[in-house]
């Protein structure tokens, strides 16, 4: 099962990573993947994070005091919150109460980086799985590998850590701008394919009933062979209007023009 991990800033990184590498060992089922962009370093957005979603059973947010406002954590929130159920989205809180949760981080079920609530977290995923495992071994495994966690969480503590200045809030801003640009380019290409299809399913119309649509091409016995740009009406008043070259636009009743396929 495929868990995304969405994180923001150096701690937030660190978390992440702590439990990319930590999960798979208390589930060998789970299969964790962090996000492809590091915004702290500028890198830009690539298709791969909206693959991964898709591709999704569980999502978690690592949060801590200095990335509650970023704006790449409530993008992935929102982007998390449409594509699972809210149930398999959790906040994962290190040094930060339940109340310092806004924008679409609120509508979650969060999780405390502790103990008590890390193991209820792991069996909340274990549930998720197609085949979960007894709760009693879960249990087990988590009591033998929480210290391996615990020791990397309590490193994001130190005072002396040297963290990285979080990105302006403009450029983070700009990314996902991009993104957002992304996704209307790839729909854009998605129903130009589909409109390539219909025409292709009209010409087949026209072949096969005489029905001309806008789009088909047509032949006139006057006027040579001509684009149908519109059609009005229906039955015997049905009327298309049709570009030939050298004549121009001609509007024409079908049932009389005596036209056909071209």
């Amino acid at each position: 099962m495929k868990v995304f991990l969405s994180w923001s800033g150096d701690r937030s990184r660190v978390m992440a990573e702590a439990l990319r590498d930590w999960l798979p060992k208390v589930i060998q089922s789970v299969k964790p993947w962090m996000s492809a962009v590091d915004i702290d370093r500028g890198a830009r957005w690539s298709s791969d994070i909206a693959v991964e979603l898709a591709d999704t059973s569980f999502g978690i947010s690592c949060l801590t005091p200095e990335n509650l406002s970023a704006p790449w954590i409530h993008f992935e929130a929102g982007a998390l919150s449409k594509t699972l159920e809210k149930s398999y989205v959790c906040p994962y809180l290190f040094q930060v109460e339940l109340a310092d949760l806004k924008g679409p981080l609120i509508q979650f079920n969060a999780a405390k980086a502790d103990n008590k609530d890390t193991l209820k977290l792991v069996l909340t995923i274990n549930d998720a799985q197609e085949t979960p495992l007894p709760e009693r071994t879960v249990e087990e495994s988590f009591g033998v590998w929480w210290p391996q966690l615990k020791e990397a969480l309590n490193g994001l503590s130190n005072p002396q850590a040297e963290l990285k200045q979080m990105r302006p809030e403009r450029d983070m801003l700009e990314e996902i701008l991009e993104l957002v640009r992304g996704q209307v380019r790839a729909e854009t290409l998605r129903l130009e394919t589909s409109n390539l299809a219909m025409l292709a399913d009209d010409s087949l119309e026209v072949q096969q009933t005489g029905v001309f649509v806008p789009g088909s091409y047509v032949r006139h016995l006057k006027y040579g062979r001509g684009l149908v740009l519109r059609r009005e009406g229906v039955g015997d008043s049905l009327k298309l209007t049709v570009s030939f070259p050298g004549y121009g636009q001609k509007r024409l009743v079908q049932k009389y023009a005596n036209l056909s396929s071209a």
